[in-house]
C-alpha cells in the first residue's frame, strides 16, 4: 500500500464529465504516481456523469489508486477492440509488480474487458463493479499471488467470463471474500493454469449461464466457504480437469445451491475428461429448487472422481427424485445426507439396478436370465440372478460374467448357490485369476455346464470391489 498525499485526478485535467475524453489525463496522473510513489484518488461523478476513456489505462508499477466509491464513481471506456482492458495493470515490464491496491470505482468497457491484472502479486482489489464488458478481470502471468479480492462484484452485461485466471503459473494464496461473479461462466481456471491456494469465501455466483465455477487446470487446493449459487443454467460447478492436470483438496463447506433454473442438473461435477480429481470433501452443504423440486444429485462423479467424501447434505427434493452422487465408488464415502422428506438410508447411499448375466466359460452359451438384481453399499455389492441353462455337453466349468461392477484385486468372494437338480453349491470368485462367478459343489470341485443342462442355477454372491 502507498502512503502521502494522494493526488487527485481532477488535478491532471480529468473532469468526468461524460463527454471529455479524459484518457490522456488520467495516464498521466497515473504515471506520475506511480513515479513519485504517490497514492491517485478519483473523486465523485456527478449523476449520469462518468470518467470517459477511449484507449486501455495502464499501470505498470505499484500503486495505490482508489475512488469515493463503487456507487459514485464510474470509469467508461468507448472505442475499445475485443482483446483490449480498460484497466491494464501489467508488471511485466518491471518484473515485479508488489503491494498495490485499487478499489471505489466501477468499470464498463463495452466491447472490451474490464480489467487484467497481470504479473501483480501481494495487491488488493476491492469495493470495483464490473459490467457491460465482454470478460470482468482477466488474471495472467508467471508472477500472480497473494492477492485478494474482496467485495468484487460482476453483474449485467457480462458476456464472457466474470473472472477467468488464464496461462497463468504464478504461485498460491488467492483469496476471494463478499464477491458476486454472473455472466455466461461465474469463475473460470483455463487448462494452461497452474495454480495454488484458491479460496472463496462468502462468494455469490448469480445467472451464470453455462456454469457459476469451471475449471480444467492444474489446482492444489480449492474451497468454497459459506459461498451461494442462484439460477444457474447448466453445472454449478464443473471441476474438469484436462490431460496432465490434475486438482486435488476441494473443499465445500456451509454453501447454499438456492433457486437452480434446472432442478435435474447436477451441483457439482467431478472430472470427466483424462485429468484427475483428488481428495474432495463436500460437507454440510444445502441444495434448493423451486418448489421443494430438486431432482437431480448433489455431486456428480465421472471418470476421476477418485477419493473424498460427500457427508452431512440437505437436498431439498425427495428420496425417490434426488441422491448425494450419482453413483458410489471405492474410496468415495457418501453418509448422514438427508432429503425433505427423509434420510438416505443407510448411512451409504444405496445404489440398486439390474445387471447382465453372460457365458463366460468359453463354451458360447446362451444363457436366459429370469431375473438380475445388484445392490451396492460404499465398496460392498451383493448380486443375484437365476438363469436358465440351454441343453448342453460341454464339460467346461460353469463361468457367470456380466458382474456390475470390477471385484477388489486378490479378493474371494463367496455366495450361497442353488439349482433345480437339488444340488447345493457355492458361488466363487477369486479375482487374482479370474471377474467372474465359478461354481463348486460339495467336494470342493468346479461344476460342469453339463451338469446345468435345461437346468436353473440361482445364486447370490456378496463381494468387495
Amino acid at each position: 500500500m502507498i502512503t502521502g498525499a494522494p493526488v487527485n485526478v481532477l488535478d491532471f485535467g480529468a473532469k468526468g464529465d461524460g463527454i471529455t475524453d479524459d484518457t490522456v489525463a488520467i495516464q498521466a496522473a497515473i504515471v506520475f504516481c506511480e513515479n513519485n510513489i504517490l497514492p491517485l484518488y478519483f473523486p465523485s461523478n456527478a449523476v449520469g456523469q462518468f470518467y470517459k476513456t477511449t484507449a486501455p489505462l495502464v499501470v505498470s508499477k505499484p500503486l495505490t489508486m482508489t475512488g469515493e466509491n463503487s456507487r459514485n464513481v464510474t470509469i467508461v471506456a468507448v472505442d475499445l477492440t475485443v482483446g483490449q482492458f480498460l484497466l491494464d495493470i501489467d508488471g511485466t515490464t518491471f518484473g515485479t509488480y508488489e503491494q498495490g491496491e485499487f478499489g471505489g470505482f466501477t468499470l464498463l468497457a463495452s466491447a472490451g474487458n474490464c480489467m487484467r491484472v497481470k504479473n501483480a502479486s501481494v495487491s488488493k482489489f476491492s469495493d470495483i463493479v464490473l459490467r457491460d464488458s465482454v470478460n470482468g478481470i482477466i488474471y495472467t502471468g508467471t508472477r500472480c499471488y497473494s492477492n485478494t479480492f474482496e467485495r468484487i462484484i460482476v453483474t449485467g452485461g457480462i458476456s464472457g467470463v466474470s473472472f477467468q485466471m488464464s496461462a497463468h503459473t504464478g504461485g498460491g494464496q488467492h483469496s476471494f471474500s463478499d464477491c458476486s461473479f454472473g455472466g455466461s461462466t461465474g469463475f473460470s481456471i483455463s487448462n494452461d493454469t497452474f495454480v495454488d491456494s484458491v479460496n472463496f469465501y462468502n462468494t455469490n455466483f448469480e445467472q451464470c449461464l453455462v456454469n457459476s465455477f469451471f475449471a480444467a487446470g492444474y489446482v492444489r487446493g480449492l474451497g468454497f466457504y459459506g459461498c451461494r449459487t442462484e439460477g444457474c443454467d447448466g453445472i454449478d460447478f464443473n471441476i474438469r480437469p484436462t490431460t496432465g492436470n490434475l486438482i486435488s483438496g476441494i473443499v465445500f463447506e456451509g454453501c447454499s445451491f438456492v433457486a437452480s433454473d434446472n432442478g435435474g442438473v447436477p451441483r457439482i461435477s467431478f472430472g470427466g475428461d483424462v485429468g484427475l480429481v483428488r481428495g474432495f470433501n463436500v460437507n454440510s452443504n444445502s441444495v434448493g429448487h423451486g418448489g421443494n423440486n430438486f431432482s437431480s444429485f448433489l455431486v456428480q462423479l465421472n471418470g476421476d472422481g477418485e477419493s473424498g467424501t460427500v457427508a452431512n447434505n440437505f437436498l431439498d427434493g425427495t428420496l425417490a427424485n434426488c441422491a448425494p452422487v450419482n453413483t458410489l465408488r471405492s474410496n468415495v464415502a457418501v453418509y448422514n445426507n438427508e432429503a425433505n422428506n427423509g434420510k438416505f438410508s443407510p448411512g451409504f447411499t444405496l445404489q440398486t439396478s439390474t445387471w447382465t448375466p453372460i457365458d463366460a466359460s468359453g463354451a458360447g452359451l446362451t444363457l436366459t436370465t429370469a431375473y438380475s438384481t445388484y445392490s451396492r453399499v460404499g465398496n460392498i455389492v451383493t448380486a443375484s440372478a437365476e438363469i436358465v441353462f440351454p441343453a448342453t455337453a460341454n464339460a467346461s466349468n460353469i463361468a457367470i460374467g456380466g458382474l456390475p461392477f470390477a471385484i477388489a484385486t486378490n479378493t474371494i468372494a463367496v455366495g450361497a448357490t442353488a439349482s433345480t437338480n437339488g444340488a447345493q453349491f457355492t458361488a466363487y470368485i477369486k479375482a487374482a485369476t479370474s471377474n467372474f462367478v465359478n461354481f463348486k459343489n460339495e467336494s470342493n470341485a468346479f461344476v460342469p455346464n453339463s451338469s446345468i443342462s435345461t437346468g436353473t442355477i440361482t445364486f447370490t454372491l456378496t463381494y468387495f470391489v
